[in-house]
């Protein structure tokens, strides 16, 4: 996600090592934030609750047996790497042959929208359709109805930052929806226009989808994919 998005914006080392650091800075924020609740949750909590010191390294060590376990180099592996490769590329290369404005929604989209089937494919796809829709659809009307000053805006971004966290893992229409409205205020907050940014999701969104259900189409109809998955 980060290379899609910083290969946008071109300006040399310095740019790079800057974005870089928010990154790393955004990350560091958000383990800080949640050791501090973590600590304050837990801390007239009974002894027979395991303190962070001790869960920490044990989650370590399981995310490292499960990215061990999971790095199974077989056909479907190499299948579903290959699509995902081409289907990058083919995106990248759309949006920067025509200049798509914010263009590396689309690659982004179809890195979250291609799966190894093809009907995880395209029920993900249509719900990020659907959900990007009616979120660009809210905005534009709370565009033209609502006079927006720094204080609401601040709020609806945080409201709708909690929405996309709450429900990343409950319907992933109704994620879409927040998520592009956090999109949306987040770039209304900076400055840029509120209907210009529902627009340019929407349009993005859909072209990056699209590309995937095509790449992920035209990956199952070619005769030669048996061949080239064997290892």
């Amino acid at each position: 996600m980060y290379v899609i998005v910083a290969s946008y914006f071109p300006r040399g080392l310095h740019f790079a090592v800057g974005r870089t650091g928010m990154v790393l800075l955004g990350g560091a924020m958000q383990m800080a934030t949640y050791a501090m609740t973590d600590l304050l949750a837990h801390r007239n909590a009974p002894d027979s609750v395991t303190p962070l010191r001790e869960r920490f390294p044990a989650r370590v060590r399981e995310l490292w047996r499960n990215l061990r376990d999971e790095a199974r180099f077989d056909g479907d592996t190499v299948s579903y790497t290959a699509r995902m490769a081409v289907t990058l590329l083919v995106s990248t290369a759309i949006y920067r042959h025509f200049h798509v404005r914010n263009g590396y929604w689309s690659p982004m989209t179809a890195l979250l929208v291609l799966k190894p089937q093809w009907t995880a494919t395209l029920s993900w796809g249509i719900a990020r359709f659907m959900g990007t829709l009616a979120g660009a659809g809210v905005a534009l009307v709370l565009a033209h109805t609502v006079s927006f000053n720094t204080p609401l805006v601040f709020a609806l971004v945080l409201v709708c930052a909690w929405g996309c966290f709450a429900l990343q893992a409950v319907n992933y229409a109704v994620f879409s929806l927040f998520t592009t409205l956090y999109i949306v205020f987040l770039f209304h907050f900076g400055g840029f226009s509120q209907t210009s940014a529902a627009h340019i999701r929407l349009f993005n969104t859909a072209l990056g989808g699209a590309i995937a259900l095509v790449m992920d189409g035209c990956w199952k109809l070619w005769p030669g994919r048996h061949e080239m998955t064997k290892v």
